[in-house]
């Protein structure tokens, strides 16, 4: 549908404001529109794993109940600096009780590249969001020489 008919695509899930869960895994999806999104206010849950996704640019920013964006499985290496603004305006859902961020960013299994300059922003954006939990994803990346290195506060260094 995404290649045959993209205007549709962008719109399918438009009329479906109280969806809570979008399973999109497995479709080998090179992109996903910026307002695919945008209307389903109540959703929770969007699965975007297993896909071919090399950028972010999804308008997630009125999903207040967002709590899962799992992006695992893709073709993330350096993501733009759209991609990072877009992670940055998830409202993530606030627990009334404790206050503690309970939304997260899953990006476990992507070819993530911390070798060049270009790439710095996005690996201290991974270091240091709060929705994402680079350890307990063991999440890692590869530098100039070719080897894998876990991202900490360590590798932006």
């Amino acid at each position: 549908m995404q290649e045959n008919k993209p205007d549709l695509f962008e719109v399918l899930f438009s009329a479906y404001t109280k969806l809570r869960v979008i399973n999109l895994s497995y479709n080998r999806l090179p992109m996903v529109p910026a307002k695919l999104f945008k209307n389903c206010k109540s959703i929770e849950i969007i699965d975007l794993s297993y896909n071919k996704l090399e950028q972010l640019h999804l308008d997630l920013m009125n999903l207040q109940h967002l709590r899962v964006l799992d992006v695992s499985n893709n073709m993330i290496k350096i993501p733009d600096e759209v991609s990072i603004k877009d992670l940055n305006e998830i409202p993530c859902a606030k627990s009334l009780m404790s206050g503690e961020n309970q939304c997260s960013v899953v990006f476990t299994s992507n070819p993530i590249t911390c070798s060049t300059c270009d790439s710095k922003p996005f690996i201290e954006w991974l270091s240091n969001a709060k929705n994402v939990n680079a350890k307990a994803q063991s999440l890692s990346c590869t530098n100039e020489d070719g080897l894998t290195v876990n991202i900490d506060g360590s590798v932006t260094s």
